[in-house]
């Protein structure tokens, strides 16, 4: 019998990138089968409330997938998308004090000559932190609440250091439930005690490493039988390899390339990597996206019985009254370097002199924006070039661009290439690994060229745009897809596995 299935990542949050999105969508599959999925991450987020209810308002996530956190489940509560304690509200001013706005957004409040305090609010004007400082003008105290306006975490700082020394965190009825202590030279945890619900010591532990393992072994999965839990990201492999359960199956899930650069077969294997890849025999199971990393994998390190290649689904894009734009390329990609949108920009300025009416839509958010601004300026472009941020809404974006563009140095799958063709948009990639080669048939769906190559970027940008006829019906293959990378193939492949492994 299969039991529970669990999902472990650091984080999750509302902007969500390729993994979050394919881990969400899977639970979400996973729900409508009937099967219990838990979600469960390791941050100390004082807001997943809020974080949920926008998740599942968005359709992102079901709601009946069960969403838990170690600060939260360790206070006794549980995340809900359905937060009904009253809103305290916090006000700028306190009596005895002289308040002295600094920017929209904080405020810093005088007492007898002094400075005492600095507050912060959120964009809703919801109060997310109180610094607290002595005669000295040393901060000795933050007190940090969620968007409900609790308490949720205090903070004495080192005035040495004006860094944490000591954390405590309180549940959301406000009873403290942990307390950390911070080494200040390392600034890593050094001492946990959880508390019980009367305040009794029920346990003290070492550091955050400590603290999940108990947490996931004590907590989550005391008393599961059969349970599946699946390492999504590399960082928790070494906890899940460690955790003691008699009946537990361990999944792990390549979700990205395992090359240091350039990222291609024969370079060492990236330094995150190498547990996993040292350990696959010690996992029940190890998911590839692609039957590229498979076989790059396999021809390295010997064939596996307990290999399986899932790629991601295609969406289906039901048939909507929107208006292609047959002059617009989009790139929806994070502005960090490996993703190299530059070679995006200095390619459309070859278009643009070709094609004068092209247009290029950037959408996305990072470090790197505002190089990339400058860059489009300096090229004599950025009239042509718009900066739209972060989209919850890529589907719409894609609908109503002619051609997209993907020029990662690496990926895992490339959700964003299968979404942009299931809305008929086709792509012009980079042959990266892993992912566009599975994915897209060279000069039928889309464009494959060799990496870096910007002159033959812009050429195929170029040829598309001036060949409607070629562009139309590279469209019309696009679609397809939708069926080569469905969504039932997907759901069966998924639960074969999970059936295999009771």
């Amino acid at each position: 019998m299969t039991g529970n299935i669990y999902s472990i990542k650091d984080n999750i949050t509302v902007k969500a990138a390729g993994l979050t999105i394919a881990m969400l969508q899977k639970a979400k599959m996973l729900s409508a089968e009937g099967r219990h999925i838990e979600m469960l991450t390791l941050d100390a987020n004082l807001n997943y409330d809020s974080i949920f209810e926008e998740l599942a308002y968005n359709k992102s996530l079901d709601s009946k997938v069960i969403f838990r956190n170690v600060y939260v489940d360790l206070g006794g509560d549980r995340i809900t998308h359905n937060d009904t304690r009253r809103q305290i509200d916090h006000p700028v001013d306190e009596r005895g004090f002289t308040t002295k706005q600094a920017d929209a957004a904080t405020y810093r409040l005088y007492k007898d000559g002094f400075y005492a305090m600095y507050k912060r609010y959120d964009e809703n004007d919801k109060l997310l932190y109180v610094d607290y400082f002595n005669e000295l003008r040393y901060r000795t105290k933050r007190e940090n609440y969620d968007r409900k306006g609790y308490l949720r975490r205090s903070q004495i700082i080192d005035p040495s250091t004006n860094n944490p020394r000591v954390e405590v965190f309180y549940n959301k009825s406000g009873e403290p439930f942990l307390n950390k202590w911070i080494d200040l030279e390392t600034n890593s945890t050094r001492h946990i005690i959880v508390f019980g619900r009367n305040g009794e010591v029920i346990k003290e532990l070492k550091n955050e490493y400590e603290l999940h393992k108990y947490w996931l072994s004590d907590v989550v999965l005391k008393n599961q039988v059969n349970p599946i839990v699946l390492s999504e990201k590399r960082s928790e492999d070494q906890l899940i390899l460690d955790l003691k359960h008699k009946s537990m199956k361990k999944v792990a899930v390549f979700h990205n390339n395992h090359f240091k650069e350039p990222f291609d077969f024969g370079a060492e294997i990236q330094d995150r990597k190498k547990l996993l890849v040292d350990s696959m025999d010690k996992f029940d199971a190890v998911v590839f996206l692609t039957n590229e990393q498979k076989k790059d994998i396999t021809a390295q390190f010997g064939v596996k019985s307990n290999y399986w290649v899932i790629p991601h689904s295609a969406p289906i894009i039901e048939p909507q009254e929107v208006e292609k734009d047959w002059h617009t390329i989009v790139s929806l990609q994070r502005l960090v370097p490996h993703k190299n949108v530059d070679h995006v920009i200095k390619a459309f300025e070859k278009v643009i002199k070709q094609v004068p009416k092209a247009k290029l839509q950037i959408w996305g958010f990072g470090p790197e924006e505002g190089k990339l601004k400058s860059l489009a300026k300096k090229l004599g472009v950025e009239s042509s070039v718009s900066f739209n941020g972060f989209t919850t809404n890529a589907i719409g974006v894609f609908q109503s661009a002619a051609l997209s563009v993907m020029t990662s140095s690496f990926e895992g799958f490339g959700m964003i290439v299968t979404e942009s063709m299931a809305c008929g948009t086709p792509v012009v990639s980079y042959r990266s690994k892993y992912g566009p080669e599975d994915i897209i048939s060279n000069n039928v769906d889309g464009v494959l060229i060799a990496k870096y190559d910007i002159a033959a970027l812009s050429k195929a940008i170029i040829d598309l745009l001036k060949d409607r006829d070629k562009l139309e019906e590279m469209s019309q293959q696009a679609k397809k897809i939708s069926q080569k990378f469905s969504y039932d193939s997907y759901k069966k492949s998924w639960l074969e596995l999970f059936d295999s492994l009771s």
